[in-house]
């Protein structure tokens, strides 16, 4: 996943220097993410990161005894965006 961020007063279809086409207008209807993880090897410094740049904040958290069976177990922090309508799973094994 690539984030970015763009900062100014920027205003356009995209980014800088793409142009506006005609086209259809296409909607897929998506109006909530839930469940886009990411799989990392150190949770509290990537979940510290990801909430810096983004401004999401911890919406709910699980360790290996809550979703762990005999031969595995992970560690996860879900984050949230301020509308909790972007969960962002983010998994330590």
């Amino acid at each position: 996943v690539v984030l970015r961020f763009m900062s100014g007063n920027f205003e356009g279809p995209f980014l800088p220097g793409y142009e506006e086409v005609d086209g259809p207008n296409v909607s897929i209807g998506l109006t909530r993410i839930d469940h886009v993880v990411g799989n990392v090897h150190n949770l509290l410094n990537t979940v510290e990161y990801i909430t810096r740049i983004t401004g999401f904040h911890e919406f709910a958290e699980f360790c290996a005894e809550d979703v762990g069976t005999v031969d595995s177990g992970l560690n996860s922090m879900v984050l949230a965006n301020n509308s909790e309508r972007i969960l962002t799973p983010i998994n330590e094994p």
